[in-house]
């Protein structure tokens, strides 16, 4: 289970970095911008992850009355509120408040029925008790209220989880996960549906990135302040990580390089 000090200490030490690497995330905020225009029009807002604010900024394009960039790391939202100062000749809009807060927490103490739009991106991964969260995000939402999140399916780096398993075999061994664990779109739905939540509906949809190198693709991980790897075991020692790695280039590599593939889901649902 993911450690939210650790995940906070690695998000703050790449916060510098994470726009030049964060390529897949900038995309999957994009698809959910998409959603959003189609369908919903608010005027109280929540964004839970806010990270660098690239879906903070587009957001602020739209007529809103309150929005709130929440995010566990605070050097994340210092590269958010000086990412729309440049953008706008230093000011920040009244409407906009930025908030430094682990959600689970945060959410508890929430008023009831004080948003009509919730929203998060690549950030639904990291919770540790989703369904209490979800359950208490219901909570906070007024009736008709809309919740549109996007995060990672269990196909995610299914490359790199294959080529753990196959050196396993080859040292016979029994295998074990080195990849973060990701819940299936059936769960999540099963989460919305406890937590009082309807109308839900799922797109799904992958992105392959391709690199030069298999050290490439784990490090471009590591410059958004991420991992692939499980908290107890790591990616492994040499005895190990060496031939993963060539397996993973025999196996996979293609005319544009080693592919790294995100499962993806989007979200909608409604209060």
């Amino acid at each position: 289970m993911p450690n939210k000090l650790h995940i906070q200490q690695r998000f703050n030490l790449k916060a510098s970095s994470y726009d030049q690497h964060a390529i897949v995330q900038k995309q999957m905020a994009d698809q959910l911008l998409q959603s959003f225009q189609s369908e919903i029009f608010f005027s109280q807002a929540l964004e839970i992850g806010c990270g660098t604010g690239y879906l903070t900024q587009k957001m602020l394009a739209h007529s809103l009355r309150n929005y709130t960039a929440l995010d566990l790391a605070d050097k994340m939202l210092l590269q958010t509120e000086q990412a729309i100062r440049d953008n706008r000749q230093s000011l920040i809009p009244a409407s906009l408040q930025f908030v430094c807060a682990d959600i689970e927490e945060w959410v508890k103490t929430a008023p009831d029925s004080s948003y009509d739009l919730l929203l998060s991106n690549a950030c639904f991964q990291w919770l540790l008790y989703p369904q209490e969260t979800l359950t208490h995000l219901h909570r906070i939402l007024q009736p008709e209220g809309h919740l549109l999140f996007s995060t990672f399916g269990p196909l995610t780096f299914h490359e790199l989880q294959d080529s753990y398993n196959a050196t396993y075999a080859n040292l016979g061994e029994k295998a074990r996960r080195h990849i973060l664990s990701f819940d299936s779109s059936t769960t999540w739905t099963s989460f919305l549906k406890n937590a009082g939540f309807q109308n839900i509906k799922v797109h799904t949809y992958s992105i392959t990135l391709y690199y030069s190198t298999v050290i490439d693709f784990l490090r471009s991980i590591k410059e958004i302040g991420a991992t692939v790897s499980s908290p107890t075991l790591g990616l492994g020692d040499r005895r190990f990580l060496i031939p993963m790695m060539n397996y993973y280039k025999d196996t996979f590599q293609q005319d544009q390089g080693i592919p790294a593939t995100y499962d993806i889901f989007l979200f909608t649902a409604q209060c």
